[in-house]
C-alpha cells in the first residue's frame, strides 16, 4: 500500500513539474527553456522597425495567473525596451530585471507579453544596430516555470554588430575631411576602437 501511494505522489510531482504556460512566436511555435532570435521588419507606412514580440499561451485545462520576470542583459546604447505585459506598462533605458504584474490566463488563451526594444537612437537620428538581449522567467500560479532568452537582432548591413560602449572620439572632422575640434552641424568622428561615425552637434 505505501508503494502505491508513493508512485501516486511521484506521478503528481511529474504533472506538476510540466508547465502549462509557454513562449510562443506570431505563428504559435513554441520556445521551450532556451534561445531564440528576433529579426526585425520595417513598417512601410510609418518606416518604423518592428520587432515581434513573444507571447505567453496557456496550453492547460485551466486558468492561469502568470507572472514575467524580464532581465534585460544586453541594450545598445541611446536605445530602450518597453513591456506592457500586465496593466502597467514599464520602460527602461538601461540593463537591469523587474517582475511584471500578475495576469491571469485563461485556458487556451495567449497574451502577447507586449514587450519592444525600441532601437531608434534619437542621438545619431538613426536606428541603431545590435542584439537586445532580454531573459524571461515564467510564473506559473506563483511558481516558477520556463526560462527563454530572447535575442532581439538588428544586423548592420555594413558588419557592425555591436556598439562599443568603451570606445572614446579620437579626432572630429566635418564633411570636407578637414579636422574640426570645435565644429557643429554634422561632423564625423573617428573612434578610438577604429570605428567612424557621423553625428550632429
Amino acid at each position: 500500500m505505501k508503494k502505491i501511494f508513493t508512485l501516486i505522489a511521484m506521478a503528481m510531482m511529474t504533472m506538476a513539474s510540466q508547465a502549462q504556460v509557454v513562449l510562443v512566436d506570431l505563428n504559435g511555435k513554441e520556445y521551450t527553456s532556451g534561445e531564440f532570435t528576433i529579426t526585425p521588419e520595417i513598417d512601410e507606412e510609418y518606416g518604423d522597425v518592428i520587432f515581434e514580440a513573444p507571447s505567453v499561451k496557456n496550453n492547460g485545462g485551466s486558468a492561469v495567473d502568470v507572472k514575467l520576470g524580464v532581465n534585460i542583459t544586453t541594450l545598445p546604447e541611446n536605445t530602450a525596451v518597453q513591456e506592457c505585459f500586465a496593466v502597467n506598462c514599464f520602460f527602461f533605458d538601461s540593463v537591469g530585471s523587474h517582475d511584471t504584474n500578475v495576469v491571469n490566463v485563461a485556458a487556451g488563451e495567449t497574451k502577447s507579453t507586449a514587450t519592444e526594444w525600441q532601437c531608434y537612437d534619437a542621438e545619431a537620428d538613426d536606428y541603431a544596430f545590435g542584439t537586445c538581449t532580454i531573459e524571461f522567467t515564467i510564473y506559473e500560479n506563483g511558481q516558477k516555470g520556463n526560462v527563454v532568452t530572447v535575442n532581439y537582432v538588428n544586423a548592420d548591413p555594413a558588419g557592425i554588430a555591436t556598439v562599443d560602449k568603451n570606445a572614446t572620439v579620437v579626432k572630429t572632422y566635418d564633411l570636407q575631411g578637414r579636422e574640426a575640434t570645435n565644429a557643429s552641424g554634422i561632423v564625423i568622428e573617428k573612434m578610438s576602437n577604429g570605428k567612424v561615425r557621423k553625428v550632429i552637434k
